[in-house]
């Protein structure tokens, strides 16, 4: 068997598309699938995504794709790729392809590109361990909260672990948030849902986190189906969040993506967090679960734990490939949001 592996671009696009589709989601039809991958890897404002395939006898065996993201630490701009997308066609699997790509990549873009470290946020059970073999470097794991809203998935999870106490002792969630909302006299807030324009941002010039514009976030409001919505108290914006809506083994999941206090204000995250979470839930009561990624020992880790919700066992790994060390030496400050 002969491999070639090569830079991709547009002109290959049903090819990536057919490793897509049968590594990810098969059921998708083909233009909701070509549809995501153009906005995603080729109108980013930043720039294209970086694609690298392996043909084995002409077919489109494996790829791995990475996206452009500008991160900010003190007042400069440092251009970085996360590694996104990847897969490998079910007859071309357990031969090493995937590797080799990934391993081509990395060479190719540190040592050919301006790009100064490649990021990763892979799954725990299949990709990680493949990016530990490589050398790739482990910052630390981005912790996944969630809290259950469905009677059917609580039954479902009674079969699949050993957390059933656990999670009927925080099934009446919204009850449990009504009790700690009129201890925070909740009713002078207002929740409702906002422009991306109105988004606050908080400025950490001391931390690696990502350059946010509004030219990006319309572009992931396109791909990604971002909304925002806002906490408000006699007219002024207390704090922002976004947030999204997805499908996942037939239930309807909502993401908190990003949130953020006013500097001025006086609610706490805890209690903003809990507003914003009465406020979807109410709006979108067939969501069998709310879903956060947080960095470990945050301020908002501390706020779900505060709110009852669950830490799933499988975190995520936010893993770094640089020539040498200097990107992971630094603080970073990263949600959800930031890094698909």
């Amino acid at each position: 068997m002969v491999i070639e592996i090569r830079q991709l671009d547009k002109s290959s696009l049903s090819d990536q598309l057919a490793v897509y589709r049968a590594a990810f989601n098969p059921t998708k039809v083909y233009d909701e699938n070509r549809e995501m991958w153009v906005k995603k890897h080729y109108e980013n404002p930043t720039g294209d995504s970086l694609v690298f395939g392996a043909y084995c006898d002409g077919k489109l065996a494996g790829m791995n794709s990475y996206m452009p993201v500008e991160y900010a630490y003190q007042g400069e701009t440092i251009p970085m790729l996360q590694s996104c997308e990847s897969g490998v066609m079910p007859e071309f699997q357990g031969k090493g392809i995937w590797s080799k790509v990934v391993c081509y990549a990395i060479d190719f873009i540190l040592k050919e590109t301006k790009y100064q470290a490649v990021i990763g946020f892979p799954n725990y059970v299949n990709s990680y361990p493949g990016f530990k073999k490589m050398g790739w470097e482990t910052l630390f794991e981005m912790e996944n909260y969630v809290m259950i809203n469905s009677a059917k998935v609580l039954a479902d999870s009674v079969f699949k672990n050993r957390q059933f106490f656990r999670l009927l002792g925080r099934f009446s969630f919204l009850q449990r948030i009504g009790i700690f909302l009129k201890g925070c006299c909740s009713s002078k807030y207002k929740v409702d849902e906002c422009g991306v324009e109105d988004l606050i941002w908080e400025d950490k010039p001391d931390v690696l986190s990502v350059t946010h514009t509004m030219e990006l976030i319309d572009w992931k409001k396109a791909y990604k189906g971002i909304k925002a919505i806002a906490i408000k108290k006699d007219n002024r914006i207390q704090a922002t969040c976004i947030y999204s809506l997805s499908d996942y083994d037939g239930s309807r999941i909502v993401k908190l993506e990003k949130c953020c206090v006013s500097r001025d204000s006086s609610i706490t995250l805890k209690a903003a967090t809990a507003l914003l979470c009465k406020y979807l839930l109410t709006q979108h009561p067939d969501a069998a679960f709310v879903r956060v990624w947080a960095m470990p020992n945050s301020e908002w880790a501390q706020a779900l734990k505060g709110l009852f919700f669950v830490k799933s066992s499988h975190p995520n790994p936010f893993i770094i490939k640089e020539e040498g060390n200097t990107f992971s030496k630094m603080k970073w400050d990263l949600s959800f949001f930031d890094l698909d």
